[in-house]
């Protein structure tokens, strides 16, 4: 029997048959009443930003009762703002199985709605009224032709919503199990949206007011294998804890080729769960557990929630980011220095936190790598919840902001169930690292790996660095370019498939390696720079066009090619260093306004071209990398933080950047081509 009035079946009672909707197809609604009559149930469908979910503040409330007080209370339709949908149907009550929390209503169908099939794909509530009661049920509308309208998928995390639900007595907090034995619940049963009001609503809403975004549920994620193929970002929004093998498995596989993934969402992945028709049975007590083969959740998300720590309080606790790394892009425009906090006043951290083990790396946290967080995980801003332990419970530890490469995708994670209370409002820092985020990741990371080196023959050779983690043996795949190519004075790549060469006279010239793929032939070059070029002691590019020169003076020059399809010419210099800079054994960039420079006396320095554009001058380096970098045949780097050595004793060693804000230490570098690289006259990156 249900231990709390709230829990048991109200005066009205509904649910939707699935979780979502594809446009242009049908969802229904069974709907039950405690008495029926001769009046009408009455429905009405809102897109979810046409409701006010903040009559009061729900997040001053106890996280250990929330559940006890009726969201319904919460909901309210915004001021001339009209339904998309309504329609009236008869009542009818329908009883309810003492194990609906295991077994679900059965409730027969009460109405069908026929969405329309050029429906934007957002959240949609359906409100019903009866009398004078008023329920709520959630869906998705999914776009009739994915991708259409937007590469960002975002996903809600309906699998929290019902493992939390105690309607009809029961939830996984109340150990409901099945005729089995096993934790189960059932998906077809009237469900609070306490959930959806307090961790997703506001990220949904800054999303839909920003950018053209589609959305999907995680029931979607489980069943639909091809989900995920038009879209280039998947985001997870607040409280995302319950999570499949395929699930898993689908993410992972997503970020590996390229896709990208940002969880703005606490908790996540921490429980294991398998779904069958409209059931969801949680198999072990979490993923990392023994039984579930201690798949700890960092190795999809980055961090652990048995690292963070939660509240028996929901925010507004006074605690914030602390920012580790505020020269990196996920930071800028901000203005936070190191040392700042972000989302404090907001009341970002809370009330379930994740994070990863870390060291400190002189005066900044750097992984550990253990349980699950890839060795290249940057943690970029921490939370330290030791301090407090009459709010926060569990091990003591740090919520972590940050992220990792997975071979071609980034992924990206808060750390928190409560990013959203920072995307309240299109203002603040919050709001700006959200910002920078989606701008960054939701177009493909440029194509990572490539690599080109030119043979004692002079043929322009092919290569793939293809796990870039500093494993497997890189061999050329293909001859691209047969005979010539030794004869520059200058080579390099302009990234995406352009390659630049300065000719002995002083041209600049443009190709194109139009497959990337190590098939084909790179030719037909064209002028792009007339004379001249071969004066420099240092050309190379930036990528997106850009192109740098140092002068026999030591000046360092900002070029741009505007067009970057081998037309017009290269646009008049800027100066953006003044002198020194030829005093440098190798300089080299990193893309994204990076530069690279090794010392006479074998250090690594970090410089960053803030303006990209010419104007201003490169910032004060720092050291990355102390002593030996001048023994190496030649050095360079990728956009993405990989760095590549060639030894004398002909070695490829890959390094990573993990920071790429000029902090750390640039370590621990791997072979991954084990001999006759020194044979090559020429090695660049590609990307």
């Amino acid at each position: 029997m249900p231990t709390k009035p709230i829990w048991g079946t109200q005066p009205l009672e509904a649910y939707a048959s699935s979780t979502s909707v594809v446009a242009g197809q049908g969802i229904a609604f069974h709907v039950s009443v405690l008495s029926p009559s001769s009046r009408s149930v009455r429905l009405e469908i809102y897109k979810s930003s046409s409701l006010d979910f903040e009559s009061d503040n729900p997040f001053a409330r106890v996280a250990a009762s929330i559940y006890d007080s009726d969201y319904r209370t919460h909901i309210t339709v915004r001021p001339g703002e009209r339904p998309v949908y309504t329609a009236s149907f008869r009542s009818a009550h329908y009883d309810t199985p003492a194990e609906a929390s295991t077994i679900g209503c059965g409730w027969p169908i009460a109405h069908v709605w026929r969405v329309p099939a050029d429906l934007d794909s957002s959240v949609y509530i359906a409100r019903l009224s009866y009398r004078q009661s008023v329920t709520f049920v959630l869906f998705v509308v999914r776009s009739a032709i994915p991708g259409a309208r937007s590469r960002i998928l975002l996903q809600l995390p309906v699998h929290t919503y019902q493992a939390y639900n105690p309607w009809g007595g029961q939830s996984f907090y109340g150990t409901p199990v099945s005729d089995r034995g096993v934790p189960q619940v059932a998906l077809d049963r009237p469900c609070q949206l306490w959930d959806y009001i307090l961790y997703d609503q506001s990220i949904v809403s800054w999303f839909e007011r920003n950018y053209p975004v589609e959305l999907c549920t995680n029931t979607d994620l489980h069943f639909d294998p091809l989900l995920l193929s038009p879209y280039r970002l998947f985001v997870s929004t607040g409280h995302d804890e319950y999570w499949s093998g395929v699930m898993r498995d689908r993410i992972e596989a997503f970020a590996r080729a390229g896709g990208n993934v940002m969880f703005l969402s606490g908790n996540t992945c921490y429980r294991r769960v398998e779904l069958g028709g409209n059931l969801m049975t949680k198999i072990g007590e979490s993923w990392n557990d023994p039984s579930n083969g201690s798949r700890w959740e960092a190795e999809t998300t980055g961090v652990n929630w048995s690292a963070g720590r939660w509240s028996d309080s929901l925010p507004d606790i006074g605690v914030g980011f602390v920012v580790r790394r505020p020269r990196h892009w996920v930071f800028a425009g901000t203005g936070l220095e190191e040392g700042a906090l972000l989302g404090q006043e907001e009341g970002v951290i809370g009330y379930e936190t994740d994070a990863a083990k870390v060291m400190d790396d002189n005066g900044y946290p750097i992984v550990t790598g253990e349980n699950g967080t890839p060795l290249d995980f940057a943690p970029l801003a921490t939370a330290d919840l030791t301090e407090e332990p009459q709010k926060w419970l569990n091990e003591p530890g740090y919520a972590t902001l940050g992220l990792a490469w997975r071979t071609r995708g980034i992924v990206m994670t808060a750390g928190t169930t409560a990013w959203g209370q920072g995307l309240k409002s299109d203002t603040g820092h919050v709001d700006r690292v959200t910002r920078n985020l989606v701008d960054r990741l939701r177009n493909p990371v440029p194509l990572a790996g490539i690599l080109y080196a030119v043979n004692r023959d002079g043929d322009l050779l092919f290569y793939r660095d293809k796990t870039r983690d500093g494993t497997g043996d890189v061999r050329p795949e293909g001859v691209i370019g047969h005979g010539g190519w030794d004869a520059f004075k200058f080579l390099f790549s302009g990234g995406n498939g352009v390659l630049y060469a300065v000719t002995q006279d002083g041209n600049l010239l443009f190709y194109r390696d139009d497959m990337r793929d190590g098939t084909g032939n790179v030719g037909n070059s064209k002028v792009v720079g007339h004379g001249g070029w071969n004066a420099f002691t240092s050309v190379f590019s930036g990528g997106d066009g850009i192109l740098y020169a140092i002068t026999a003076g030591g000046d360092l020059l900002f070029y741009r090619d505007s067009q970057r399809d081998g037309t017009g010419s290269v646009d008049a210099p800027s100066v953006i260093g003044r002198g020194g800079w030829n005093t440098f054994t190798s300089v080299f960039s990193g893309g994204g306004g990076i530069l690279y420079a090794i010392t006479t006396g074998g250090d690594l320095l970090f410089y960053r071209d803030s303006n990209r554009d010419g104007t201003g001058s490169v910032e004060s380096p720092s050291i990355i990398g102390r002593g030996g970098w001048n023994g190496f045949r030649t050095v360079f780097a990728d956009p993405n933080g990989a760095l590549y050595a060639v030894t004398p004793e002909g070695k490829l060693i890959f390094y990573r950047d993990w920071t790429r804000d000029g902090s750390g230490n640039v370590a621990r570098g791997q072979t991954i081509g084990r001999s006759g690289w020194e044979t090559l006259l020429r090695v660049f990156s590609g990307d």
